[in-house]
């Protein structure tokens, strides 16, 4: 229902709890029923970056490609290249996130 709405949620557990397993499992359910194309997408590539927004930006943005390739979406479905033009650190608000939906 969340995600039918467009809402956001926030899964928070232990480590080694399951919740990667639970979340690439809703996925794989979503892509499956038709409705969504939906990608599991680890924000643990920018946290080397620190607090360079710009560039943890860009590695989130390669992330969400790089899934979607490996996914193997067709190319009428997969993410834009290059991402639309935007003001550094507005490109993961919900405008650019929406061009994700099918």
């Amino acid at each position: 229902m969340y995600i039918e709405f467009g809402f956001f949620f926030v899964v928070h557990a232990p480590r080694q709890s399951g919740k990667t397993t639970a979340l690439l499992g809703l996925s794989r359910e979503l892509t499956a029923e038709g409705h969504f194309l939906a990608l599991c997408v680890s924000c643990e590539t920018g946290e080397p970056m620190g607090d360079d927004y710009v560039a943890v930006e860009e590695a989130l943005l390669g992330q969400i490609r790089q899934a979607a390739e490996l996914q193997g979406w067709a190319p009428e479905l997969m993410p834009p290249d290059p991402w639309p033009e935007a003001s550094p650190g507005t490109r993961l608000n919900g405008r650019s996130i929406t061009l994700l939906r099918a």
